[in-house]
């Protein structure tokens, strides 16, 4: 069976592992963490352990890439219909 704690990592640890693209500092990792609390905490992304804050990094990337999707098609749908309506 595989370890399924290896995918828990300190938020800075999450952010530095590839992923310095997307948050290019810790600043930016606490404001998308605000951003997508309500999914992430329902997601089982982020998570407390010892009183510590911990992220699911598999999760948490999950979660991102599926609010990050919706919130384009959002975007493009609303672009859509001003377009129409011009």
């Amino acid at each position: 069976m595989a370890n399924i704690l290896s995918a828990v990592v300190t938020p800075e640890q999450y952010r530095t592992n590839g992923r310095e693209h997307i948050f290019p500092s810790p600043q930016a990792l606490d404001w998308n963490q605000r951003v997508m609390r309500k999914e992430l905490h329902e997601a089982g992304a982020v998570i407390l352990i010892a009183g510590k804050r911990m992220i699911h990094a598999e999760k948490y990337d999950q979660v991102l890439l599926e609010y990050s999707a919706r919130r384009a098609a959002e975007k493009a749908a609303k672009s859509e219909a001003a377009a129409e309506a011009a």
